[in-house]
């Protein structure tokens, strides 16, 4: 049978911890981890050969009819390292791999979005004014799949090949969680004493 989020939940996933992760991609391959962060693009991804279509079927609307596997989700996100710098390098002597404090990117494959995240992208998607990235708050359970790396503008400005290395994860539909915005209350004194 095809793994459901309620299946999974019934499973004792761990708590990602980038560091250990990386240190040990191999033992955690396939490990279930709940992951926390902050979902900043999502990208429709098509699944265009049959057979894999056909191979994963599921129902996904809940009408008792497996439904083929044409497109997914890929969800970019940032999770936190919890006040740490991690730095992954090519060899020993690599000096210009890049450092991430305090967030590292991952990236996480679904097969469905609930209806807010959909929403949101919708949003950024049709140009809502000063948002050029989305900014949702995520929780899911996902198996460890592989790392895979990719080149980006940060990692180019400190290597010319530009490349870092994330995890990727096969994951539940995502849950999108209540974003509080914190204020200062000094940030009224100051602006009351300029």
């Amino acid at each position: 049978s095809k793994p459901t989020s309620a299946k999974l939940s019934r499973k004792q996933p761990r708590k990602l911890e980038i560091p250990d992760l990386l240190r040990n991609t191999t033992g955690a391959q396939g490990q279930l981890f709940t992951l926390e962060g902050t979902a900043r693009r999502i990208t429709r991804i098509v699944v265009e050969d049959p057979g894999i279509q056909e191979q994963f079927k599921a129902d996904i609307d809940g009408d008792g009819q497996a439904d083929p596997l044409d497109h997914y989700y890929q969800i970019d996100m940032f999770v936190s390292l919890k006040g740490k710098s991690v730095q992954v390098k090519k060899d020993a002597d690599d000096k210009n791999a890049p450092v991430f404090s305090n967030v590292y990117p991952v990236n996480v494959c679904v097969r469905t979005l609930p209806p807010e995240l959909v929403k949101m992208n919708q949003e950024l998607v049709s140009g809502t004014p000063n948002q050029d990235l989305l900014r949702a708050t995520v929780r899911l359970h996902g198996f460890f799949f592989k790392t895979w790396s990719y080149q980006t503008v940060y990692a180019s400005s400190k290597d010319e090949e530009g490349f870092q290395t994330s995890p990727i994860f096969i994951a539940t539909e995502p849950k999108v969680l209540p974003t509080e915005i914190v204020r200062s209350p000094y940030i009224g004194v100051m602006i009351s004493i300029v």
